[in-house]
Order: C-alpha cells, then sequence, then structure tokens
C-alpha cells in the first residue's frame, strides 16, 4: 500500500484531509462530534496513527497530552507498524521482515478493524482494555 492509496481508503471512509499547523490530518464528523486520524512514519522503522475524538488544539497530534479531560478530547496512539526499509525479498535473512508498503497495509487495515471502533466509541473499554486487547495507548479517557 502507499501513502496516496491510504489517504484514499480514508476518503473513502469519510475522512478530509487538512492541513494542522504541525502537518496532515484527517478528519470526519460522526454523530456531531470531530474524529480525526493522523499518519506518522517513524522515519525508516515504523508507521503509526494517532487518533482522536473531540476538540483537538490546532498543533495536535504533537501538542504534549496534558489536561486532555478538562480540554474536551481524547487521543489514542496505534501500535507501531514496523519495517526495514532496505530490504531485498531475495534473501532469507530479509524476507521474514515487511517492507514500507506491507507495513502500511497492516497499519491500514488495524485502523479500520481497531482505530474505528475507537474512534466511533472510546468509552467502550477502559483505558486498560483497550491497551491489552488492541495495544492501543489511550491518553485523557477517565
Amino acid at each position: 500500500m502507499t501513502h496516496g492509496e491510504f489517504e484514499q481508503a480514508l476518503a473513502r471512509d469519510g475522512f478530509s484531509r487538512e492541513e494542522g499547523e504541525t502537518g496532515v490530518r484527517f478528519a470526519r464528523v460522526q454523530d456531531g462530534v470531530r474524529r480525526y486520524c493522523a499518519l506518522d512514519n517513524v522515519k525508516g522503522a515504523a508507521w503509526r496513527v494517532f487518533l482522536a475524538v473531540g476538540a483537538v488544539p490546532p498543533a495536535w497530534p504533537t501538542v504534549a497530552a496534558d489536561g486532555i479531560v478538562a480540554q474536551g478530547w481524547v487521543e489514542a496512539e496505534s501500535p507501531w507498524f514496523q519495517y526495514v526499509a532496505d530490504l531485498d525479498s531475495r534473501t532469507a535473512e530479509d524476507s521474514q521482515f515487511k517492507d514500507k508498503p506491507a507495513a502500511l497495509r497492516q497499519c491500514s487495515e488495524w485502523l479500520r478493524d481497531v482505530g474505528f471502533a475507537w474512534l466511533a466509541n472510546p468509552g467502550a473499554k477502559t483505558t486498560d482494555a483497550w491497551r491489552a486487547e488492541h495495544n492501543l495507548l489511550v491518553r485523557g479517557l477517565a
């Protein structure tokens, strides 16, 4: 999966691209509440997704998570979907690792399976349950 294909998938799911103070993020309104996601590439290592529900600050997702409950929004960070940038799949050593497109595809599947469920209802599970069951780091959920 390419970055462009990832963005197209988000658009099909009703997300619009926005330019935030610190980069690109995607938003959609569901039940009168804005829901966000932002893709992050940990250069040369992994993809991850940041999720948020509510009135996020303009600098989200790079703003610190201090005082989230009082500010009326919650956020979550996906697991890291690791890749190796310089793979040669013809070698036995490299064939065991994911390349960048495969890791992004895995990240996209996780977003559809887990991330969208969290965005729809962050309070459906406790913070500990989201972490234990889905490796989702939630900040700001009481």
